[in-house]
């Protein structure tokens, strides 16, 4: 009986299909809002910076589910994979990078706390907005003629979204993508709290 007790405790512990299922669903969503925000942001130009900035604050109740939820182990680094490996498959190599160590140290954050903080959960969020944006976004800033050599934009093109990235209203973006990240970690409290508090993130 006790043998049987702790190997489904011990089951418990990791991922069930369920799980992956929530995670992969979830995930999709994050992505999917990536791409329409992206696009929807693209004109004028001067708003391209500001598209991580506004997924952050849309996608809160989103990216809060899966640990919220799962609350388990992989809650936070499986999101920021499946994220970064569709972003690389489209060309975006740089996003995977960045998801990659925002999932690692994410997750690590998340874990220490038995996946039962929400202030860690919102470490892991921010983590996962700012490396979207610097892989997406402001990569432009580390390498010139980015979107001529690797996304592969017309010239013209290219030379008017690096001028929109490497000015100002580029820079201060990064600030917003945190900020914006602080807000939908708010506002997907509010929205889930019914899940935060059957998970014993935050008191009934």
């Amino acid at each position: 009986m006790a043998e049987q007790v702790m190997r489904e405790t011990a089951q418990s512990k990791g991922l069930r299909a369920r799980d992956f299922a929530t995670l992969g669903i979830f995930s999709a969503l994050l992505f999917v809002l990536t791409m329409v925000v992206g696009m929807l942001m693209n004109n004028p130009l001067a708003l391209v910076p500001w598209a991580p900035t506004v997924i952050a604050v849309i996608g809160g109740p989103l990216y809060l589910m899966m640990p919220a939820k799962v609350g388990k182990r992989g809650a936070i680094l499986i999101p920021a994979l499946v994220v970064g490996v569709i972003w690389a498959l489209m060309g975006g190599m740089f996003v995977l990078v960045g998801m990659v160590v925002a999932g690692i140290v994410g997750e690590i954050v998340v874990a220490r706390t038995n996946y039962k903080s929400f202030a860690a959960m919102v470490v892991a969020y921010v983590l996962f907005v700012v490396a979207y944006h610097i892989g997406s976004v402001s990569i432009a800033w580390i390498i010139n003629d980015y979107f001529t050599q690797f996304a592969s934009y017309p010239a013209e093109l290219a030379a008017m979204m690096e001028g929109a990235i490497n000015s100002p209203n580029g820079y201060v973006s990064i600030v917003g993508a945190v900020a914006g990240a602080l807000v939908g970690a708010l506002f997907g409290r509010a929205v889930l709290k019914k899940h935060f508090v059957a998970a014993g993130v935050v008191q009934g």
